[in-house]
C-alpha cells in the first residue's frame, strides 16, 4: 500500500497489488512484484500494520526510495515526520480495501519528487499482456494547501524521469478518480507487454511508482 503526500498539501494513498489482465492474483504472473502489498515491513521501524505507528523517510525491503517517502498504518497516517491518528482526521480517511500498511510520497517541488522503485522477480512470459492494479485515494495534510498531484507508474525506471510512464492515477473529483478525499477507488495501468520494452522471458524489470 502506498501513501503519497505533498509538502504543498496533498497526501495520496495507494495500495499496490500486482495482477495480470486475465489471471488470478495467486498465479505465477501475479508474483512478479516483490512485497507488492507492503505486508513485510523489513527495513522500517513498523511492527504492526494495523494498530502500530508508521515510519518516515523509508520504505520496506526490497523497495528503494527516491527522496523521503513514508510508511503509514491503518491506525496512523504519516505526514513526513508527523504521525496523525487516522480516526481523528476530518474529512474521514477510510481504511484501504485491503487494510494494512501503505507507502507515502510528497511532491517536494517542481523538480524533486518522491517515490519507490524495485527490480522485480523474473517475468516468466514477457510476451503476455500485463497490468498493475491498485487501490487509490488522495488526502490533504491538515493545515496545508491542497494541490493536484500526478502519480505515475513507470517501467524501466528508478525515478520519475526514466523509462516509460504506463499510467497516471486519476485525481479526486475527476471522472475515474475518488469521489472525495479519503475514499478509495481501484484503478490500474494500461495493459502492457514487457517484451515491447526490451524485456525477455526470465528477465527482471525496473519499476517506479511515485510523483
Amino acid at each position: 500500500m502506498i501513501l503519497i503526500q505533498h509538502r504543498r498539501g496533498v497526501s495520496l494513498t495507494l495500495r499496490i497489488g500486482f495482477c495480470t489482465l486475465c489471471l488470478a492474483a495467486s498465479s505465477v504472473q501475479a508474483q512478479i512484484i516483490r512485497n507488492g502489498d507492503f505486508s513485510d515491513q523489513t527495513g522500517t521501524d513498523v511492527t504492526d500494520c494495523v494498530n502500530g505507528a508508521g515510519d518516515f523517510r523509508t520504505a520496506p525491503f526490497p523497495w528503494s526510495t527516491q527522496s523521503t517517502p513514508d510508511v503509514s498504518t491503518e491506525a496512523m497516517i504519516q505526514f513526513d515526520d508527523t504521525g496523525v491518528a487516522r480516526t481523528s482526521l476530518s474529512p474521514v480517511f477510510d481504511i484501504s480495501p485491503d487494510g494494512g500498511c501503505f507507502q507515502g510520497f510528497r511532491s517536494l517541488d517542481s523538480s524533486t519528487n518522491e517515490g519507490i522503485f524495485q527490480e522485480t522477480n523474473p517475468i516468466p512470459d514477457a510476451s503476455r499482456e500485463h497490468a498493475i492494479s491498485f487501490h487509490y485515494t488522495e488526502y490533504t495534510e491538515p493545515n496545508a494547501q491542497q494541490c493536484v498531484p500526478q502519480v505515475e507508474f513507470r517501467i524501466n525506471s528508478e525515478d520519475d524521469t526514466e523509462g516509460t510512464a504506463l499510467s497516471s492515477a486519476p485525481n479526486v473529483g475527476t471522472q475515474d478518480g475518488p469521489s472525495a478525499e479519503g475514499q478509495w477507488i481501484t484503478t490500474s495501468t494500461a495493459g502492457f507487454i514487457p517484451a515491447n520494452f526490451g524485456i525477455n522471458d526470465g528477465d527482471t524489470m525496473d519499476i517506479y511508482l511515485g510523483v
